[in-house]
């Protein structure tokens, strides 16, 4: 007489470009560190990065989505910038794409995230597009040294 509905949750893997999933690694792991203290501490950064991003940025979703971030960073909403720094989503993508957390990131973490990049197929489909190629493949070659993974 009636439906059941049935729920299934499974790992999508998102479709991110190149860009996108770098963006998205490095915030994820600003997001880790994203507290109320450091947001506090954080803030006449991310207040300059805004200020310096309204005098370059033009057009929509650009200048709405640096009202949101002003908004979250105003607010001191918590739950809002781990959304935006970690969701997959095509608004937290566009958010991020100008985002005011540029210099935040110790040099070390961002370090750390980089070669991961490498490690997990961001060369495939490498191609002439991409003329920083050989400095990225250097790490990537580096990895598989210390991995004993064939450099391919």
């Amino acid at each position: 007489m009636g439906y059941r509905l049935e729920v299934l949750r499974r790992p999508v893997i998102p479709d991110l470009t190149r860009s996108e999933r770098r963006s998205w690694r490095l915030h994820r792991q600003l997001s880790s560190l994203l507290t109320k203290d450091s947001l506090e501490e954080w803030r006449p950064v991310i207040e300059r990065n805004l200020q310096r991003l309204r005098g370059s940025v033009t057009g929509q979703p650009h200048s709405r989505n640096l009202d949101r971030w002003d908004s979250l960073v105003e607010r001191g909403d918590m739950p809002g910038p781990h959304r935006v720094l970690t969701g997959l989503d095509r608004d937290p993508i566009e958010m991020r794409e100008v985002s005011p957390m540029s210099g935040l990131l110790p040099h070390s973490e961002r370090q750390a995230v980089l070669p991961v990049l490498a490690d997990v197929g961001v060369l495939a489909g490498a191609s002439a597009r991409w003329p920083y190629l050989s400095v990225v493949a250097v790490t990537a070659a580096s990895l598989a040294s210390q991995r004993r993974l064939p450099a391919g």
